[in-house]
């Protein structure tokens, strides 16, 4: 499987300093640190106040535009705190790419301080309830990666990786699971959605209170199963009933699209985790993979 989450423009600390500064001379004086390198961007943190994120990929610079486009408007009808731009930057001769601000928001991502209580999955099932239930006017992005399209993620997985070498004997299983996926109905009930909502985009904080849910440059209109299919990541299907109460939605063919986007997650994340010896992602993959698995076998 090829590696996208490795950056094509990478940006060190005093490039990014001098871009900041340049850009806006109110934050020259601040202290400006690294913070981590995601599937799309480089963070720096500002001042222990400001979030600055560069992207390191070519489709990574549609996203940040996008975020800086829609995130703001979207971020105050909901009840937690986002990662909402407040500094827009512009391409430059010291960077050429748009680049973002937001507030930071204190705490640890969920892959690494998995606290998956009731409370929790009570707070993130109500969130995703409030962001699905947003009402849609006039232009608003869409799917244009085909996150949703079953069938075009399962030919791409089966391209990009041997079932074989990842699963084993579960190989069967995944391919029954695939074709349980690709035969779920979707209504076209098309809501707002995250479009990457792992735990990795949910920060949390010591006692387990959701701080906000950060990342959100695959915001679009589209399925709402993208963002339910996090409960996989926290819950095995059997503990499942509170999340989807508290959701407030039964309907099968939904839990089977956010099984498969499970699935999915499983896949690509197993593969990140190899590659970047992350041990919090190799775990959130395998729970993904067997909380998944699990489903469709009991389906």
């Amino acid at each position: 499987m090829n590696a996208p989450w490795l950056g094509d423009f990478p940006i060190d600390l005093e490039t990014a300093r001098a871009v900041i500064q340049n850009q806006f001379p109110q934050l020259a004086h601040q202290s400006i640190r690294f913070l981590g390198s995601g599937w799309d961007n480089q963070a720096f943190l500002v001042d222990e106040i400001w979030v600055f994120r560069f992207p390191h990929r070519q489709l990574a610079v549609e996203l940040i535009i996008k975020e800086c486009r829609w995130l703001p408007a979207l971020a105050k009808q909901l009840p937690l705190p986002t990662s909402a731009p407040t500094w827009i930057g512009e391409p430059s001769e010291l960077f050429p790419f748009p680049f973002a601000g937001s507030p930071f928001i204190p705490g640890e991502s969920l892959d690494r301080a998995l606290h998956a209580d009731e409370r929790l999955t009570h707070r993130i099932a109500d969130f995703l309830r409030k962001l699905h239930d947003v009402p849609i006017h006039g232009e608003t992005p869409a799917d244009d990666l085909r996150r949703a399209d079953i069938p075009f993620r399962v030919e791409l997985l089966c391209k990009q990786v041997s079932l074989g070498e990842f699963f084993s004997e579960d190989e069967l299983a995944i391919e029954r699971a695939f074709e349980a996926a690709q035969n779920a109905r979707f209504a076209m009930h098309r809501t707002w959605v995250h479009g990457d909502l792992y735990p990795r985009h949910v920060i949390v904080q010591s006692d387990g209170e959701v701080s906000g849910i950060i990342d959100w440059g695959d915001l679009h209109v589209g399925d709402p199963a993208l963002d339910v299919s996090v409960v996989f990541a926290l819950l095995e299907p059997i503990d499942q009933e509170p999340f989807w109460s508290a959701y407030g939605s039964a309907d099968p063919d939904l839990r089977i699209r956010a099984a498969f986007r499970a699935l999915h997650y499983g896949v690509v994340l197993r593969s990140f985790g190899r590659e970047a010896s992350d041990e919090a992602i190799a775990r959130t993959a395998d729970r993904y993979l067997r909380s998944a698995l699990k489903f469709f076998e009991r389906s």
